[in-house]
């Protein structure tokens, strides 16, 4: 610290370092025991997955589960005041996660479909040179039937 120094900034800048956890189900258990509220947020979004798989409507799952949470007194509070912005916030997440998913399976597709013209190329590039081979096989048999005959 002592290299710091304070100075006025156009563009203040801030390094951060986070520390990412895993709260999925059987993840970090013991954290999970000592913070309630993020302990109900990973119920949440179970719940949401649950209701996933119910029904493919992204926006009627996360609405089912702020009701099944606000009833079962799971961020009740919070889901009350906030569960709009829940709604929209994981609606739009999913709807990028979707579209993102979306364009890198298109992006293998074209990939394959290049893998299988590359490969159809090089088949092909194989037939022309055997079929040279052949016709160069029958210059030569010409060229010695016609040496042939004029002898």
């Amino acid at each position: 610290m002592e290299h710091a120094r304070e100075y006025k900034s156009d563009a203040p800048e801030l390094e951060l370092i986070c520390t990412v956890y895993n709260i999925n189900p059987n993840k970090n258990q013991e954290m999970l025991s000592h913070c309630p509220v993020l302990s109900e947020y990973q119920f949440f979004v179970e719940k949401v997955r649950e209701y996933g798989t119910i029904s493919i409507d992204i926006e009627e799952s996360v609405k089912n589960a702020i009701d099944y949470c606000i009833e079962h007194h799971i961020l009740e509070d919070f889901l009350k005041e906030r569960g709009m912005e829940v709604l929209h916030n994981m609606t739009f997440d999913f709807t990028y996660e979707r579209h993102t998913k979306f364009l890198e399976d298109e992006l293998e597709e074209k990939e394959q479909q290049i893998t299988e013209q590359e490969q159809q190329i090089t088949e092909q590039k194989q037939q022309i040179t055997e079929q040279k081979q052949q016709i160069n096989e029958l210059l030569a048999r010409i060229q010695t039937l016609e040496k042939a005959a004029v002898k």
